[in-house]
């Protein structure tokens, strides 16, 4: 993932994930996700979650972790519709279908198909 996002959008993507973590609860209605949506979803959480378990485990450096981290958020901006409330709702409902090691292992598998499918660049 290094070099993968440059360093205006990785400072677009650290000011979109602070947006995203404190926007106000009450204002989010429910959203269903489907197709494409889904998939960006899903594909936003294995980089967001692998960039975070691997670098709270001492893997990978804090640029590394950010550039995952500024992945997610790129992929949640331009291919999944919504409030960034709704995505974050989304991405959480994502995560709690998943384990960490199913995470894990379907980031080694799908992470190159997801940044074809969803370029940032």
């Amino acid at each position: 993932m290094r070099n993968a996002v440059s360093r205006p959008l990785l400072a677009l993507g650290l000011a979109l994930s602070l947006l995203l973590s404190s926007a106000p609860q009450a204002q989010a209605k429910s959203r269903i996700y489907a197709g494409s949506e889904a998939e960006a979803l899903k594909c936003a959480h294995l980089f967001s979650m692998t960039a975070l378990l691997l670098w709270k485990s001492g893997k990978i450096s804090t640029r590394a972790k950010d550039s995952g981290m500024a992945a997610s958020v790129i992929i949640l901006d331009r291919y999944v519709g919504g409030t960034w409330e709704q995505k974050k709702k989304a991405l959480t409902a994502v995560g709690q279908r998943r384990t960490l090691l199913t995470t894990l292992e379907e980031f080694n598998a799908q992470n190159k198909y997801c940044l074809r499918r969803f370029p940032i660049n």
